[in-house]
């Protein structure tokens, strides 16, 4: 059979899926352009054999080995649609196209495959590319040590020292929130003081700048103390409020009987003032 001829194509395709034998069927991977129908058969047929010939005959056609691979234009197009990891690699690591090897590795993000086409990539800038996806310290330090490139060494001695760096700061900014959640629980439970709601204040602006990498356990354990803390202060401003009504009561009630009192001293004088005239007049009369 001779794959480009129409008929032949038919029955390869009739062989790689349905024929009894399993070695039949991985034979015919071989000459099978079609990725589509490769990819079903890789997902669907019952044996390894050929579900793993099935998968180089992609890998082949992506990294343009294979006689029957598409031109270098589609291949591209292919490999920036493609999640295949294991085929990525292949192209990464085999493609006669340096801008196919180079999509590929943009497409990468398995740390294993990353490290072996960092350590084995085929030229130097296929080595490099993929040093620069690498965000494992362990695999940095290893091609620190061994890669066989001065500029991926270089590169990967610099994301070494960036990620060290950023592994410090989140190391520290967790050191910090479990001081910070301490000090809420504390706050939550200490007597109440003019300084109470400033030092809550001050709390909570310390947690907003350390929240950011917080768990979903840390930001839960911080709402609940700062709403503890925020239930006392408004408890306190409550009664604060009741004991100002009834203070403004008292001396409303207050003035209220003071300006009674008035009256009934000036209404007691009006009268006292009636009966001295009453009594003036009497004495006349006599």
């Amino acid at each position: 059979l001779q794959p480009g001829n129409a008929e032949h194509d038919k029955a390869l395709v009739t062989l790689a899926r349905g024929d009894a034998s399993e070695q039949v069927r991985a034979a015919a991977c071989h000459y099978l352009a079609d990725l589509s129908l490769l990819g079903q058969i890789e997902q669907q047929d019952r044996d390894a054999t050929v579900r793993n010939a099935a998968a180089m005959q992609i890998q082949k056609l992506l990294a343009g080995t294979s006689p029957l691979s598409p031109s270098l234009e589609n291949r591209l197009r292919l490999v920036n649609l493609t999640g295949n990891q294991k085929a990525l690699a292949y192209v990464a690591e085999h493609s006669v196209d340096s801008t196919c090897r180079e999509a590929a590795i943009a497409r990468l993000e398995d740390p294993a495959l990353l490290a072996h086409l960092a350590l084995h990539g085929s030229d130097e800038p296929s080595r490099v590319a993929a040093t620069a996806r690498i965000d494992d310290i362990a695999v940095l330090k290893q091609l620190v040590r061994d890669a066989r490139d001065k500029r991926a060494q270089r590169i990967a001695r610099d994301r070494l020292k960036s990620l060290q760096q950023q592994q410090d700061a989140e190391q520290h900014a967790a050191a910090r929130r479990a001081h910070l959640l301490q000090e809420l629980d504390t706050h939550a439970g200490r007597s109440l003081d003019n300084l109470y709601g400033a030092r809550l204040q001050q709390l909570r602006s310390a947690w907003d700048e350390v929240t950011g990498n917080a768990s979903e356990t840390e930001q839960q354990h911080a709402a609940g103390a700062m709403q503890r803390c925020q239930a006392r202060l408004d408890e306190r401003d409550q009664q604060l409020a009741q004991e100002q009504e009834q203070q403004q009561a008292r001396h409303e009630q207050a003035a209220a009987l003071d300006t009674l009192q008035q009256l009934v001293d000036e209404f007691r004088a009006e009268q006292w003032q009636e009966l001295s005239s009453v009594r003036a007049l009497v004495s006349t009369q006599k």
